[in-house]
């Protein structure tokens, strides 16, 4: 890596804080800070849904993982969906507790 592209890499990014300000996520991001729930985690991209519940302390098989997107929509992940930190819009990520199956 030459100085100049270690010089753009930036070292962390809030991510809810890009969102929310319409700033584009830069190229070369070291570290997300994500918000799942109420707690802000620092993780590396890429990343899957079911390894962002996991560093959030939450069991993938009790609970599904929906991101916000800037403007209130949601959206549901899959446990093995690779998450795309740098697509414009994602704020935050919430859990879902997973409706007991009685059968």
């Amino acid at each position: 890596m030459s100085d100049v592209d270690v010089l753009d890499e930036i070292e962390v990014i809030d991510l809810e804080e890009y969102a929310c300000s319409g700033k584009p996520i830069p190229k070369r991001v070291k570290y997300y800070l994500i918000k799942v729930d109420k707690e802000k985690i620092r993780v590396q991209s890429p990343i899957t849904a079911g390894e962002i519940l996991i560093v959030a302390d939450l069991d993938p098989c009790e609970y599904h993982l929906q991101q916000k997107l800037k403007g209130g929509k949601r959206e549901k992940l899959e446990p093995n969906q690779v998450v795309d930190l740098s697509k414009p819009g994602v704020e935050r990520f919430e859990s879902v507790p997973k409706e007991a199956c009685n059968g």
